[in-house]
């Protein structure tokens, strides 16, 4: 099984645990390591920041190293009362910025193939993290390409769309996975609070990379 690893710009994360890689590759920008870890072959591409950047990893994720599971981790701010560190895993995104409603009787948000705004994600890998981490909140995700500094925005989006936390990647993993027709999970850390704004990026980013990306050994063992 091929399982490919996409993360924004926390691989050193990753890196720290695992080390240098068995190869490297390069597709344009884009940087791949592969590793063998538990019996299977992993990838990791890192992405950038942002949906298409996203969107370009995973396509070479699929088409090129043929990964039939897709692991996200990384940081997010929170849209409510969360702490510093307070780990999740997404069971559906909302691509808040999406929005053909002007010439499609459709709502801001929604996809046609979808019944509603959200997208879901593999509800048996979901099932697995809490399984291996029964502390693991479920929660949704509001995901655009923009970072969502003030906190007023960030209360909008929470009340508008459902969501409790807010990426730039992860509405691209969620359509990608559906539209490949491969499974994806995302488990996430908060790195900046209501309280803390985009401040708390910067101060808190390193470490709550390291707490989301604690989880990935476990999901390769069992999957």
């Amino acid at each position: 099984m091929n399982i490919g690893i996409l993360v924004a710009v926390e691989f050193d994360a990753f890196y720290n645990i695992y080390g240098e890689p068995i190869e490297k590759f390069k597709h344009g920008y884009l940087e791949v390591f592969k590793y063998h870890i538990h019996g299977k072959d992993v990838y990791v591409a890192a992405s950038n920041a942002g949906q298409i950047r996203a969107s370009i990893a995973m396509t070479v994720l699929v088409e090129v190293y043929h990964c039939e599971i897709i692991l996200n981790y990384g940081v997010v701010g929170a849209l409510r009362e969360q702490e510093v560190e307070e780990l999740a895993v997404v069971q559906n995104v909302v691509h808040y910025d999406w929005d053909v409603s002007e010439v499609d009787v459709i709502e801001k948000g929604r996809y046609s193939m979808f019944d509603s705004t959200m997208i879901p994600v593999s509800k048996r890998l979901v099932d697995l993290a809490v399984k291996l981490d029964p502390d693991l909140e479920k929660v949704n995700l509001a995901s655009g390409d923009k970072f969502v500094d003030r906190r007023a925005d960030r209360e909008k989006l929470y009340k508008e769309w459902n969501c409790d936390i807010v990426d730039m990647e992860g509405a691209s993993i969620a359509l990608c996975s559906y539209l490949f027709g491969v499974e994806c999970l995302m488990i996430k850390a908060v790195s900046d609070t209501l309280e803390t704004e985009g401040q708390g990026f910067y101060e808190n980013f390193e470490r709550a990379s390291r707490v989301a990306v604690k989880l990935i050994d476990d999901l390769i063992l069992n999957l």
